[in-house]
């Protein structure tokens, strides 16, 4: 059973900018991606993940998104890797989120805290990530 760390479904986020159309675009693209997440932009080297958030990498048009909604659409696929990770008992994953303004990066943290506690965090290797990445260690009781 999941804690309430519920974001809203990726329809629900989509349906407030953009036409019904271009939702259904989106939402096969990430269909896709999430069915290969167990091959796809995900790095596996022995047991380890690495997932870019960067949006252009999950969402090919971003015409039309609002900041909030492109947000929301990092964070829903930030939960889902999250529980693939949990899955297949990875221990560790690199989220790329970018420098930038610094949100989805707060926005990782702070829901890793709140609803991750067994989870270790910190900075990845600034040396392969430069300083727009986040590593997480999976706790042994991972939900």
């Amino acid at each position: 059973e999941m804690y309430e760390n519920k974001l809203p479904e990726l329809s629900e986020i989509l349906a407030r900018d953009i036409s019904e159309e271009r939702q259904k675009k989106i939402q096969e693209v990430f269909e896709v991606k999430y069915a290969n997440a167990r091959s796809n932009n995900k790095k596996r080297r022995g047991e380890y993940m690495e997932v870019d958030l960067h949006f252009h990498e999950l969402v090919d048009d971003i015409s039309g998104l609002k900041d909030r909604t492109k947000l929301d659409i990092q964070l829903n696929h930030f939960e889902r890797m999250m529980r693939i990770a949990a899955e297949h008992k990875i221990k560790r994953i690199v989220f790329i989120h970018g420098v930038g303004q610094g949100v989805l990066r707060h926005q990782i943290r702070s829901r890793l805290d709140m609803y991750y506690p067994e989870c270790t965090v910190r900075d990845a290797n600034p040396r392969e990530y430069g300083a727009g990445a986040t590593e997480v260690f999976l706790g042994q009781s991972s939900f």
